[in-house]
């Protein structure tokens, strides 16, 4: 289960956020209602661009020791979570639904991308809701959350 993945376990857990109609893909000509466009390990502001909108980033994540009759090291990615929007009351609650979304749904979720089937085995909080304040160039209201996963390419 703790092969190296060739995808990155944050753009698997975009991917089932999309799944799960809470996101959408920054291009998606049909959104479902409510959902912020999701951007994996950037989270940019042009002309044009959502003011609120998420992003998903890989981090360091967590060794958890090795397996004793194979030697295989448990590894767990990190993947942070962030959220920005206009107003500071809406953006902690859709982070807080997301942090909800993340450690409840998340219980060996099969992504498909590009045809390949991966899992989400799951997803685990390391810290609480983080607000990061207001950004100064745009004056939006910044917030983070960070996870450890289990991801793997089979189940």
């Amino acid at each position: 289960m703790n092969e190296p993945t060739l995808i990155s376990p944050a753009w698997l857990v975009a991917h089932a956020l999309v799944d799960l109609d809470l996101a959408h893909w920054p291009d998606a000509v049909a959104p479902p209602p409510g959902a912020y466009p999701v951007w994996v390990g950037a989270l940019p502001y042009y002309a044009g661009a959502s003011d609120n909108a998420m992003a998903v980033f890989d981090t360091t994540g967590r060794l958890d020791g090795r397996y004793m009759s194979t030697g295989e090291v448990v590894k767990h990615p990190g993947i942070q979570l962030r959220v920005r929007h206009r107003a500071y009351t809406t953006g902690r609650a859709v982070i807080a639904a997301l942090y909800v979304a993340l450690t409840q749904n998340m219980r060996r979720r099969q992504v498909m991308v590009d045809a390949t089937p991966y899992f989400i085995h799951n997803v685990t909080p390391t810290s609480d809701i983080i607000t990061l304040g207001r950004a100064e160039d745009t004056r939006l209201f910044d917030f983070t959350a960070n996870f450890v996963a289990t991801v793997s390419a089979e189940l």
